[in-house]
């Protein structure tokens, strides 16, 4: 009886989402021809070309700020950010949603060059197509940090192990 509940309420929603999705159709797209987004979103582009950032953890391997999610993979986020941004700008992106990547307060930061080197970057130095894959160094650790291991020794609290 419970599951005959479920499913006569599950082919309601079903039904009043086939029927907005029908109305979207005719109102808008048989109109219009498009929501008119992606063309928006494509003139502002062209207007003042963004500035891609490519925030790293590790420098030298390129992967990304989470190692952990990113599994290796090279350069797995991209950041748009808009032309004259600087490092501390990137910073503040970080730390925020929907990124959440970073913690803490600005230590430094480093970015790689087209010849692989790594330089370091003062905060105000902008973000361009040199100085585009960037470490940030902080001193608090992101809540995916948290969760790693720690490498101090912790004293064990077992006391029958050869002492009286």
């Amino acid at each position: 009886e419970q599951l005959s509940r479920i499913s006569v309420c599950a082919s309601q929603d079903a039904c009043s989402i086939a029927s907005q999705l029908a109305d979207w159709q005719t109102q808008v797209m048989d109109k219009y021809g498009s929501t008119g987004v992606l063309e928006a979103m494509r003139c502002a582009t062209r207007l003042r070309n963004p500035v891609f950032a490519f925030p790293v953890g590790n420098i030298d391997k390129c992967t990304g700020v989470d190692d952990k999610s990113s599994s290796g993979i090279i350069l797995p986020d991209c950041v748009i950010l808009k032309r004259g941004a600087n490092v501390e700008d990137l910073f503040n992106v970080l730390k925020r949603q929907p990124y959440k990547m970073l913690a803490g307060d600005y230590i430094r930061a480093e970015y790689r060059n087209n010849h692989g080197m790594a330089k370091v970057m003062r905060k105000d130095d902008p973000i361009s197509p040199e100085t585009r894959i960037v470490k940030i160094m902080t001193n608090k650790k992101a809540c995916w940090q948290r969760s790693l291991p720690s490498l101090t020794h912790k004293p064990s609290n077992d006391v029958g192990m050869g002492h009286s």
